[in-house]
């Protein structure tokens, strides 16, 4: 994604009074309220024979 979509994003959330911490801590994920999953896709091709 442009590097402008993540400052954009940042200043609404901002704004907005949300505040996002980066875990991967499956406990606090399931205590939180609500969450945003993010998904990196995979560097080499899944290959189904």
């Amino acid at each position: 994604m442009p590097e402008l979509f993540y400052e954009r994003m940042e200043a609404m959330f901002k704004e907005l009074e949300i505040e996002l911490e980066d875990t991967d801590d499956k406990e606090k994920i399931k205590e939180a309220e609500n969450f945003v999953a993010t998904f990196t896709p995979q560097k080499e091709p899944i290959i189904i024979e």
